[in-house]
């Protein structure tokens, strides 16, 4: 999508915005060069640019928007201080974006946001204990990643029952860690990667498929029910559905439905977990069945 805006055949002075969710900017003209170059203008730098020079730095906000978060809990500083550095050193050579929070205890851990995808935690500290903390935590439905860091041996079977991506007993394994790190980031990347792309003459967005929890279609026009906001714009729901993943459904003739937030279903009606209500038509109730048992399989 971004390349065929980039290769736009432009032979006029053309006016319009660009908008992402990586940037926003405002472009008063552009040209066709002799030598197929586009550039363009910008009003608030007044600068010209090669587009190949935009690209790029649009595929480096991209990266800055992937990036993993991370955290480390841990009353021991000193091992805080060094696992942040190995961390680090093992990220820089995968060359993966990262930003890394230390904490030293439960509660300025849970005083802060909790948007990191990844936390390092140890089991014996002060106040709450990490098996505690990460119990609180799944409780809040927080969807990240765990990593226990400790020197105890007794507690694999409560990391378990928190869903922990693994268990390093100190002094931590080299190897050990660098494996748990690539599950981490599989797993990241994987789950930012989905995303669908929405544009027209005038703006452009990227939203990802797992934030979607409805769409419907009235007038030609299609409403994109997000966990934050609702995006509209015109097209056709049979377009939009080709873009969609094996989680979403389409229940009706002007609805589509992420399946990872039904919460229930009856005498027609879906219900989710935000309380909006789906209508089911006749033609698509099986279908909705068999795509529901199919989600729970592929979840279990």
């Amino acid at each position: 999508m971004i390349n065929s805006l980039f290769q736009l055949p432009l032979k006029k002075w053309r006016y319009f915005c660009f908008f992402s969710v990586f940037h926003f900017v405002f472009i008063k003209k552009m040209v066709y060069c002799p030598q197929n170059c586009l550039l363009y203008y910008s009003v608030s730098e007044n600068l010209f640019l090669t587009f190949e020079h935009f690209h790029t730095a649009l595929q480096e906000s991209y990266r800055s928007f992937i990036m993993i978060k991370i955290s480390i809990c841990d009353d021991d500083r000193i091992f805080c201080r060094q696992l942040k550095q190995t961390v680090s050193q093992k990220l820089d050579g995968l060359k993966e974006p990262y930003t890394i929070t230390c904490h030293y205890n439960s509660a300025s851990l849970m005083a802060g946001p909790m948007d990191f995808d990844l936390l390092f935690l140890d089991i014996q500290m002060a106040g709450m204990d990490g098996i505690s903390l990460a119990r609180c935590l799944r409780q809040q439905d927080f969807p990240g990643a765990i990593i226990f860091t400790t020197i105890l041996k007794d507690c694999m079977l409560d990391a378990f029952e928190v869903e922990a991506i693994d268990y390093l007993c100190k002094p931590i394994d080299d190897l050990r860690l660098e494996n748990a790190l690539k599950r981490t980031l599989k797993r990241h990347n994987t789950q930012n990667e989905k995303h669908l792309f929405i544009h027209t003459m005038n703006w452009c967005r990227s939203v990802r498929l797992c934030d979607i929890l409805y769409c419907e279609v009235m007038n030609r026009k299609i409403y994109l029910h997000t966990q934050k906001d609702v995006v509209t714009f015109y097209g056709k729901l049979k377009d939009l559905e080709k873009q969609l993943d094996e989680n979403f459904v389409k229940c009706h003739r002007s609805y589509i439905v992420n399946l990872a937030f039904i919460q229930e279903y009856s005498n027609g009606w879906i219900l989710l977990e935000n309380q909006s209500q789906i209508p089911v038509s006749r033609p698509h109730h099986q279908v909705l069945l068999d795509a529901m048992l199919e989600f729970m399989e592929r979840r279990n």
